[in-house]
């Protein structure tokens, strides 16, 4: 008879100490797409794709990989996790493998509500981290609804920088500073799916 597994879900409010306050203040639902650019440069010093030296952040994605044994990716799941989940209401559900966890990758599917001037937005996101030679490597993928029309997110929101991409598929692909990527596709002439990409490696 196999064993129940643990529930890993839970509800979280975010909270970011320090420079990432100093970010979180920018406010407004172009946060949802500034975050990942300003967060990912701030922890990095740099615009290459490393978050070298980074500390265990104490949240939900932090806590999970420590208890679970994961000492090689627990400081690059957690700084993931919280920049995928910043200035949002979330529920996440870890999964990864309890014995031998510091070989295997660790992930977490998340949910996430954005309230921005009384206007709600939904989002449906993944992130995950695999220990490889000498370090760790990450990615987070974050899918969010705005309401707002994909050309407003392009004139709005989208951080200097941004380089357009061939599209694929004809849905809209920019590249941000870095190594992050933005998807835009309308759900309607009124609002807008963004799916943003970021990937980071912890030596």
């Amino acid at each position: 008879m196999s064993k129940k597994q643990p529930d890993n879900s839970k509800s979280f409010r975010p909270h970011i100490q320090g420079k990432m306050m100093k970010i979180l203040s920018i406010g407004g639902i172009a946060l949802v797409l500034i975050i990942i650019s300003v967060i990912y440069v701030t922890l990095t010093g740099n615009y290459k794709n490393k978050a070298s030296s980074i500390k265990v952040l104490n949240n939900l994605f932090g806590q999970q990989a420590e208890q679970m044994g994961m000492k090689r990716c627990a400081a690059l799941f957690s700084v993931l996790g919280e920049t995928l989940t910043a200035n949002s209401q979330y529920s996440a559900q870890i999964i990864s493998t309890p014995k031998a966890a510091n070989r295997h990758t660790i992930q977490s599917l998340v949910g996430q509500i954005y309230n921005v001037n009384n206007k709600i937005s939904k989002g449906a996101s993944t992130v995950f981290a695999a220990p490889v030679d000498g370090g760790c490597e990450g990615m987070m993928i974050r899918t969010v609804l705005t309401p707002q029309s994909c050309t407003e997110v392009v004139k709005d929101q989208l951080p200097k920088g941004v380089e357009r991409q061939n599209d694929l598929a004809e849905t809209a692909l920019f590249r941000l500073p870095g190594s992050g990527y933005v998807m835009l596709m309308p759900a309607s002439a009124s609002s807008c799916v963004v799916v943003t990409a970021l990937n980071l490696t912890d030596e």
